[in-house]
Order: C-alpha cells, then sequence, then structure tokens
C-alpha cells in the first residue's frame, strides 16, 4: 500500500476537522489514518498509533482511493445521497457533543479546554503522540537511562547490556528501539512507563493539539538526523573517524563536540565555517528540546559557545 499523495488543503482542513469534532470513534480514526499516511506514516505505525490491525488500516486506506470522503463517514453522521469530498456536503456535530464523555449540559468547561473536552479524547491523542515519537528512547535526549538492580537482570535476560556496579544503568540510543517502536514495551522499565516530556503533558492537558505535537516531533528528528550527519562528516574529516549514526547519541556527540569548541575559543582559534554552523544548529536544537522535551544541561554550553563565537568575531 502506497502512501495516501493528493490530498489538497481542503481535504486535510476536513479530515482535521472529522477526526476533531466526530461523534463517531471509527470515523476520527479513519480521517486520523488517511491525514498520518499522508505525512509517510506506514500501515505499521498507523496501526500501532490508532491500535487497530494493520489489516484494517489498510481497508481505509484502498477505501479511501476509491471513494474518499465517503470511506471515512458512518451513516449516521451523513446522508448516503449527498455523501461526497466536498466539505459542505458535511455537517458536523455541535462542539458540545461527544461519544466519549458523560454527558452533562451543567457541568462547565474552561474555555480554553473545549478543545479536549469535547472534540478529541487528550489521553488518546497522548497515547499516540508517545507511540509515534521516540526521541526519549534514541539518545537525542539522554545519554543513559537508570534502572533498578532487578530491572537491570531482567533487561540483561532480554539481550540488553546493562553497565554499573552499584548503579545500574543501560545507554541511549537503545537497542530494544527501533523502527517499529519498542521491543520490549511490556516489559519495559518503571522509569520508561513513567516518563513525560513537556511536549506529552501538554497534549494530555490539552493545551496543545496532537498534529502540532506531532509537526514538532518530526521536525526535532529531521534537526538531530542533520547534526548527526554534520557531526560525523566533521569527525571524519578531522580525526578519521567513520561512525554508524544510528548508533550514536547526539545528546553524548553534541557535549563532546562542545568541549572541543570550546578548547579552541579559549585558545584563540578561529572556527571553521562548517563548526560555528554545527554550533548555531545545535543551539537552535537544544533550544527546542527545552521547550518541548526536557531541560538540557547543553542549553547553557551552546548559548555560551554562542557568546563566545559572537564576542570573537567583534574582536
Amino acid at each position: 500500500m502506497q502512501f495516501i499523495q493528493s490530498l489538497s488543503e481542503s481535504d486535510i482542513k476536513l479530515l482535521q476537522e472529522i477526526y476533531e469534532t466526530s461523534e463517531s470513534m471509527t470515523s476520527r480514526r479513519r480521517a486520523h489514518a488517511v491525514v498520518l499516511s499522508h505525512k509517510q506514516f506506514s500501515v505499521t505505525q498507523i496501526a500501532e498509533i490508532l491500535e487497530v490491525p494493520q489489516g484494517t488500516v489498510s481497508s481505509w486506506l484502498e477505501k479511501w482511493q476509491a471513494v474518499k470522503f465517503e470511506s471515512v463517514y458512518d451513516s449516521s453522521q451523513v446522508n448516503s445521497s449527498a455523501a461526497s469530498s466536498k466539505a459542505s456536503t458535511w455537517n458536523p456535530p455541535s462542539s458540545g457533543s461527544s461519544s466519549n464523555r458523560h454527558q452533562d449540559s451543567q457541568f462547565p468547561i474552561i474555555p480554553t479546554l473545549e478543545h479536549s473536552s469535547y472534540r478529541s479524547n487528550s489521553a488518546q491523542d497522548g497515547r499516540s503522540l508517545c507511540t509515534s515519537c521516540g526521541i526519549c528512547c534514541s539518545g537525542k535526549l539522554f545519554s543513559y537511562v537508570d534502572v533498578s538492580k532487578e530491572e537491570a537482570n531482567q533487561l540483561a535476560n532480554l539481550g540488553m547490556d546493562v553497565y554499573g556496579e552499584k548503579n545500574k544503568n543501560f545507554k541511549q540510543p537503545c537497542t530494544s528501539f527501533g523502527s517499529s517502536g519498542c521491543s520490549i514495551y511490556s516489559s519495559r522499565p518503571a522509569v520508561c512507563r513513567k516518563y513525560q516530556c513537556r511536549l506529552l503533558k501538554d497534549v494530555i492537558k490539552g493545551t496543545r493539539p496532537l498534529d502540532e505535537a506531532m509537526q514538532t516531533v518530526e521536525i526535532t528528528k529531521v534537526q538531530a538526523d542533520i547534526l548527526l550527519r554534520m557531526l560525523a562528516e566533521e569527525y571524519s574529516e578531522n580525526f578519521g573517524e567513520i561512525w554508524i549514526i544510528e548508533r550514536k547519541s547526539l545528546r553524548n556527540e553534541l557535549s563532546s563536540f562542545a568541549k572541543l569548541m570550546d578548547k579552541k575559543l579559549r585558545e584563540k582559534s578561529e572556527l571553521t565555517e562548517e563548526e560555528v554552523t554545527i554550533c548555531y544548529n545545535a543551539f537552535d536544537y537544544v533550544k527546542g528540546v527545552s521547550q518541548n522535551f526536557t531541560t538540557p544541561s547543553l542549553l547553557n554550553t551552546y548559548a555560551n559557545l554562542i557568546l563566545a563565537i559572537e564576542d570573537q568575531a567583534e574582536t
């Protein structure tokens, strides 16, 4: 099944409206599946996000290719004779209706939270975001993860490398995390179960919509990939190192690179254009990490590097 390609802006807008306002959970999932496919999510990934069988996702996408919006709607939502891909043919349910919450017209909702209270299930949105992200497992945020002795033994039995004598930990990127997600999800350590980044908390609270959060995740991943490739080229050219990028922790490599740049600046050595570019890109990256995931110690490190670079340029 190829990705959904031909979605107009109006199509995407209407699919998003269905996803946010439909009384039917099935229609919401179908609409979400189409949008995710358009964003290059695979059938496997969509099935995991929506918690439905892969065959169901494939069927939804094939029907979309055949009849467009008619494949999304339930008969209770739209008259079959009027079903079409035009936004004007669909009458969305009122904003105060939802099949996912107890209906009580006397229960007031804070205006800024109407989106998450009536129009979407922000708890499900949080799960969708978390299972499709994986940034906290990839070495982009953390260098290692502390675990208990009991968990260390369990992870070792599952084939993972665990380090430390008294304080046990495993290194990032996690060897149990791959393109299909976490291979030990049901047995993951407590720290993994409990961790919530700022982005996830915002989605669960209803203060940030899922699509915006997904976009933030995608941009952060692209930034991280670019930085790792730039660092790999830099280390290859200057030190003859050959990297297997997938095994590298961006958190560790940015820390090491910052130390090298700080040393050069203290020695009054001029940084190359490539080194300066990496520093600025890294600063943008850690600012985004601080805003959306967790506050890294690298934020101040790279802020100080940028100041030193600009001070050097003025002298």
